[in-house]
């Protein structure tokens, strides 16, 4: 492997620095790593800042890939830098609590929908298809596409009777890994109905959904370069074949995002919607 192609973790613990070689970007690598690194730490959190100045979690591959592109070229290879942050056995108990606090709250919560709508999404689709992580994944990134443009989407959707900040609410949740109540007022919405239908109509949902997700570790090893956005999506549309994806995405697979990037500016953000509703 050549010098630039090494990809180098620098993590700072408290005031101490320290640098290893990954052979594989993935947390399994950064755990293993990190383990002969600070035998003494059982319990950790990693993250870094992003361009915003918000402190990011790294807990899965994904983020971790998101991670490398605020890492910086060296001549020694590619530095990924992470703080780690020590989770100390009280604040895990704390954690544990306000979990179980929250599942007895739960019913509670239900109760209080009584003679209202009170059905889940898994009550259309299925917990599988609700709770995966590529539809985790996503939701995240519609939140994140479509934000700029809330306002005007409240403005256009509102003659059609669609409340956008409840799609919002309902889609923030997703991302959450939460299996989120449907609003009364959507449950009657032609486009809400016509997305549950393409979704329900899909023979293998889940089976598209685990392509998703392999086909971006595919990707990965190709060496794409397009935004991690584009990578989804292009791959959901193309219902996991890699090969079909690198064709949608072309000059932008090796170059990254460019002004010509289909899934840049609103007509690309609509085009995307529909095709994550079913294309």
């Amino acid at each position: 492997m050549a010098d630039n192609d090494r990809i180098v973790l620098k993590v700072k613990f408290g005031e101490v620095f320290r640098r290893v070689n990954l052979q594989a970007l993935t947390i399994e690598e950064v755990t293993s790593s990190l383990k002969d690194l600070f035998p003494n730490v059982s319990d950790y959190k990693l993250s870094y800042i992003d361009e915003e100045g918000d402190k990011i979690l790294v807990d899965s591959d994904v983020e971790l890939l998101e991670a490398i592109s605020f890492s910086k070229a060296s001549a020694t290879g590619r530095i990924i830098r992470l703080d780690m942050e020590e989770v100390k056995e009280e604040g895990v108990k704390k954690e544990e609590v306000k979990k179980e606090e929250a599942k007895t709250e739960e019913p509670k919560k239900e109760e209080k929908n009584e003679g209202t709508n009170d059905k889940r999404l898994s009550d259309y689709l299925t917990k599988e298809v609700v709770l995966h992580e590529t539809t985790a994944q996503l939701s995240k990134m519609m939140v994140q596409m479509y934000a700029p443009f809330r306002v005007l989407l409240c403005g256009n959707m509102a003659m059609y009777g669609l409340d956008i900040n409840a799609v919002f609410s309902l889609v923030e949740e997703v991302g959450e890994g939460r299996d989120p109540v449907v609003p009364e007022g959507l449950v009657g919405q032609p486009m809400f109905q016509m997305w549950v239908q393409q979704l329900q109509r899909e023979e293998n949902l889940v089976g598209r959904l685990d392509n998703t997700r392999a086909g971006l570790e595919t990707l990965k090893e190709r060496g794409c370069c397009a935004p991690l956005m584009t990578q989804y999506i292009t791959l959901w549309m193309a219902r996991g074949d890699v090969d079909k994806a690198i064709q949608m995405m072309g000059p932008n697979f090796a170059n990254g995002a460019s002004p010509n990037d289909p899934f840049q500016g609103f007509g690309g953000l609509m085009g995307c919607l529909g095709g994550m509703m079913g294309g």
